[in-house]
């Protein structure tokens, strides 16, 4: 009498074998998908972030300002007690304060002691555009008669091999990049000088 042994056949095993590797690979596939999402929603908020906080800084000094400048190198803000340039140097988004005694006027040059920094390192700010809307003119976006500055702010993430110019790159690696454009209009409400 032949015992029968207790077990499983090797095709039994490969078959199980072949069942949890597919199930494996899907779920992986789907982890693998959570973590890019995750990444590109990072990149997003931190470029959004940084061109938030620096567009806020200019629009509190411009609505404090009696006039605005707009010059090659950015946008100088006048005020009642200082001169504010905001002005972009080696991607990095900046604010000094014009010495008065500067026969040259506004330019980064002229910045008394260190200007602040106003984005972060993992950010890259593309361009700084101003525009000078005078009193009496009315802005065909805004409508703004008094004197008013626009400006535009356009932030991307700091790896420069991520971008293709001034837009992200499509394929390996896109869901680290990320590039922000933010606008807003103001009116200059300091007193004129």
């Amino acid at each position: 009498m032949l015992k029968r042994e207790e077990g499983f056949t090797l095709i039994e095993l490969l078959l199980a074998m072949a069942l949890f590797s597919l199930m494996l690979l899907v779920v992986i596939g789907g982890f693998i998908n959570i973590v890019r999402m995750y990444q590109a929603g990072l990149a997003s908020r931190n470029t959004q972030q940084n061109a938030r906080s620096g567009l806020e800084e200019m629009v509190r000094t411009a609505r404090g300002a009696s006039a605005a400048e707009v010059v090659p190198t950015g946008l100088c803000l006048r005020g009642d007690s200082a001169t504010s340039i905001f002005y972009v140097q080696s991607g990095q988004l900046r604010r000094g304060l014009i010495n008065p005694a500067a026969a040259s006027g506004c330019d980064p040059a002229n910045v008394q002691g260190a200007p602040t920094v106003l984005s972060s390192g993992d950010v890259r700010v593309l361009s700084l555009t101003a525009t000078s809307i005078p009193a009496g003119s009315a802005h065909p976006d805004t409508g703004f008669s008094p004197d008013s500055v626009r400006m535009e702010l356009r932030v991307a993430t700091a790896n420069p091999g991520l971008l293709a110019g001034s837009n992200c790159i499509t394929g390996q690696g896109a869901q680290f990049c990320s590039v922000s454009n933010l606008t807003s209009t103001v009116s200059l409400r300091g007193t004129a000088q």
